[in-house]
């Protein structure tokens, strides 16, 4: 009796590697969680508050009219200003004190940088309150055209009331003299009618 040796495979024996698989299904659920926990609904809560954007509107526009103003400062006024008042550069102006303690340093004082800057501060501050206050008559002008227009089709309306009032007044009188004629007539003939019949 003799025994067969089967030939046995010499390739490895593979499993299903489960863990990768089950660490790429736990992904998207693992993000759904995030997306929907409540730190992120908050956040988008805020994101999409009107406020934020109206600040970041507010920020944005801010800082295009800064610029604005500042370019007409100092590319115009300023000019303007030094031309006018002899070519006087402010910025240039200093004083050095010495040291009084023997040491060889002075304390070097620009105070023409600050007297620029307070005159530039002012200017800002002027031309601002001419743009604010050209703003505030516009606003003001077309405040009072909608008050005159609210106002006159208001007057319109009370006109029109009274009107319609007037009109249902005198259609009722003219309905009850009606009926009062009707009803004189009807015991006028009643009456001729009873003459008639004594007679």
């Amino acid at each position: 009796m003799t025994t067969e040796n089967t030939p046995q495979s010499t390739k490895p024996h593979t499993t299903p590697d489960h863990s990768a698989s089950a660490s790429r299904a736990s992904q998207p659920g693992l993000l759904a969680k995030i997306t929907k926990s409540n730190f992120i609904q908050e956040f988008k809560e805020f994101i999409n508050r009107g406020s934020v954007v109206d600040l970041a509107i507010g920020v944005a526009v801010g800082g295009a009219f800064t610029a604005i103003v500042k370019s007409l400062v100092d590319d115009i006024i300023m000019p303007i200003s030094s031309l006018l008042a002899g070519g006087l550069d402010f910025s240039s102006l200093s004083l050095d004190i010495p040291n009084f303690f023997g040491a060889d340093s002075v304390a070097h004082i620009a105070y023409g940088n600050f007297l620029q800057n307070v005159i530039n501060f002012l200017l800002v501050a002027f031309v601002i309150f001419i743009i604010v206050r050209a703003m505030n008559r516009l606003n003001r002008t077309k405040d009072a055209e909608e008050a005159k227009a609210e106002a006159a089709a208001e007057a319109k309306h009370i006109t029109d009331t009274a009107r319609a009032q007037a009109k249902a007044n005198v259609e009722a009188e003219a309905d009850y003299k009606a009926k009062q004629d009707a009803k004189a007539a009807k015991e006028a003939k009643k009456t001729s009618e009873a003459a008639k019949s004594r007679g």
